[in-house]
């Protein structure tokens, strides 16, 4: 999302926002900003204590601080990319499991219309509008197998 889309979405005036270096922020400036001193910063959209900054470059105002809080940052994401497939995210989860000796337990918000049945659910073969469905993947030395 460009800057002019994101400040609209979150009805921000630039001019509002803290100006940013003129030269390209890092991991240590990012730290600095949000760290313990000199106190919370908070959010530029809602004021509830900001867990993510960065800098935009704004036509009218030049490079400028934005501050979020979690559930701001999370509705302005970039929606644009392409998703990561289930496999490849529990293609990770396994490897991890595995380095670390573990058996994962995966919850899941299952896609609309598909059948959750679980064993011992009621017959209709639904889990519930909105119900997480739990997955179990065993480490083995084939991969990641699911229990249900």
């Amino acid at each position: 999302m460009d800057p002019t889309d994101l400040l609209q979405r979150l009805a921000l005036d630039p001019a509002d926002l803290k100006p940013g270096p003129q030269r390209p922020a890092n991991q240590e400036d990012a730290a600095a900003r949000l760290g313990p001193t000199p106190g919370p910063v908070p959010c530029a959209a809602c004021g509830d204590p900001a867990r993510s900054t960065r800098i935009i470059a704004t036509p009218d105002h030049g490079r400028r601080w934005l501050d979020l809080c979690r559930d701001c940052m999370l509705a302005t994401a970039d929606r644009g990319r392409r998703a990561v497939p289930h496999a490849d995210t529990l293609a990770v989860l396994h490897a991890a499991a595995e380095e670390a000796g573990v058996t994962v337990r995966v919850l899941v918000d299952p896609p609309k219309g598909a059948c959750n049945r679980q064993p011992g659910s009621d017959r209709s073969g639904s889990a519930g509008a909105g119900a997480l469905v739990e997955q179990t993947y065993s480490v083995s030395g084939s991969g990641p197998t699911l229990d249900r």
